[in-house]
């Protein structure tokens, strides 16, 4: 057996007061133009979940806290992979979570149970991340690092209930072009789902052959759409009953610091609605003390929903965002103490 087999065949234990989970090791492939990324297995129970890293080596690496990505509806890491390329290059360690059919099972008052899954996997690859040896990829003993949290699209809502579980894991959590809308109707939301499928259909180029190569979006999202329907409606309906902007105050109260990227052409979120909601919920909560949704919140002109997967002014918006959180980060005496928390 060669070594890259006997690292294939890794598997390890991990116990917590939290999470009972064995990690496997799926296989290390080179799917970030030449990065070699790690692809893992992370069994809980009898459920599973699966996700990559991403590692800088030692000599290039900006940041010991690393950055764990929730991905919206439909995507993965291929779809984000210009992002998850953007902070490797900036030398942050990645962690992205692949959507898996084999939800944790997960009961939260409150919550629909699709969306109590959604963030119970998103909160077992935040304890994974913050307890993995930065420099032996080993586990390590409590306490757990800090994380900084990007949520995308309705991956936001499942970061942000995550991080309301536990905001001492939490350094800053990063919304990207998020439901921040109070008024998201099922109808509403399945439309603009329809219509962003179809536009990225149509942005499609040709080989020399002439033959179609379709974005990798559109074929993701088809695929997840018309395997899992009814789980897809349930999955909008919970982005359209849940509305995070309580939880984000509550969250910038226990020290948590929230920042926001959107996109000034986005649809599916409107510019004008998250404006104007974001400035509503600021006056109902301001009673409460001189406290901010969000330190900072980059309205991005020009770009729409699907920006993330492509343009480059867009990417580098958020990446001067996630960069700015860090260097506020190690600048900032903390406010709030673990055990506050």
């Amino acid at each position: 057996m060669g070594h890259l087999e006997r690292r294939h065949s890794a598997i390890e234990k991990k116990t917590s007061p939290e999470i009972d989970s064995i990690r496997k090791r799926e296989s290390q492939e080179s799917l970030f133009e030449g990065q070699f990324a790690e692809k893992y297995s992370l069994i809980i129970g009898k459920k599973s979940i699966t996700y990559t890293r991403l590692v800088p080596p030692a000599t290039e690496r900006t940041s010991l806290t690393p950055v764990v990505i929730g991905p919206g509806l439909t995507e993965n890491k291929n779809m984000l992979k210009k992002l998850c390329e953007m902070l490797y290059a900036d030398g942050r360690e990645v962690f992205t979570l692949e959507h898996s059919r084999k939800n944790l099972h997960s009961e939260s008052p409150g919550l629909p149970r699709v969306q109590a899954q959604k963030v119970a996997e998103m909160t077992a690859l935040i304890d994974e991340a913050r307890k993995i040896n930065p420099l032996t990829s080993e586990r390590a003993d409590e306490p757990g690092r800090t994380v900084d949290l990007i949520g995308r699209s309705d991956g936001a809502i499942n970061a942000t209930l995550a991080a309301q579980g536990h905001p001492d894991w939490i350094e800053n959590l990063i919304l990207v072009d998020a439901p921040l809308i109070t008024d998201k109707s099922r109808e509403r939301l399945l439309g603009h789902l329809l219509y962003h499928a179809g536009r990225t259909a149509a942005e499609v180029s040709f080989d020399p052959k002439g033959k179609t190569v379709l974005f990798c979006g559109i074929k993701n999202a088809t695929k997840y759409v018309l395997a899992h329907p009814f789980e897809t409606l349930q999955e909008v309906d919970a982005i359209a009953e849940t509305d995070i902007k309580p939880v984000l105050f509550e969250l910038q109260r226990k020290g948590v610091h929230n920042y926001g990227v959107h996109g000034g052409n986005d649809h599916m979120f409107p510019r004008q609605s998250v404006e104007r909601d974001i400035a509503a919920a600021q006056e109902e909560y301001s009673t409460e003390g001189p406290i901010s949704l969000f330190d900072s919140f980059a309205m991005v002109p020009g770009k729409d929903h699907t920006a993330i997967y492509r343009d480059p002014e867009y990417l580098a918006a958020i990446g001067a965002t996630v960069k700015a959180a860090r260097e506020n980060s190690e600048l900032r005496t903390p406010l709030y103490s673990k055990e506050v928390r």
